[in-house]
């Protein structure tokens, strides 16, 4: 019994798309994941200072952004990071030293290519001394 080359080719094909189409779905489900990847950034007060140090996990991304924003939305600050500035490691940080700044609601916005963004609060109020809190 012999079988014709055009109907070997119409089995394999057959057999090969059901794979052909779960491979399709493992990409459309890779490029959902990295649309959905969050930003994950850390803000704390450093000890007896007037100072916040942001922290940022530079590990999904090879680009973001910083914003300082004050109240009204005008940018006091921006720098932009790139993975090379990172020098490979997970982790970036920035310190902001917050002496000059007059008393207000301030913003931090971290935002990457993707448009993902994270805003932490910064809120500062002198009586005496200055006093700092994060949100």
């Amino acid at each position: 019994m012999k079988i014709s080359i055009a109907s070997f080719l119409t089995c394999a094909t057959a057999l090969t798309l059901p794979f052909a189409s779960l491979a399709g779905e493992n990409k459309e489900n890779n490029k959902e994941k990295e649309q959905v990847a969050t930003i994950n950034t850390s803000l704390y007060q450093i000890a007896h200072s007037n100072k916040v140090r942001l922290m940022v996990d530079a590990n999904y991304s090879n680009h973001f952004r910083v914003f300082l924003k004050d109240e009204s939305g005008k940018t006091l600050y921006s720098k932009s990071i790139n993975r090379r500035e990172t020098k490979g490691k997970r982790v970036f940080s920035l310190i902001f030293n917050l002496d000059e700044m007059q008393d207000g609601t301030y913003f931090i916005k971290v935002c990457d290519k993707n448009d993902n963004s994270v805003v932490k609060e910064v809120s500062i109020k002198n009586i005496h001394t200055k006093m700092i809190s994060l949100k």
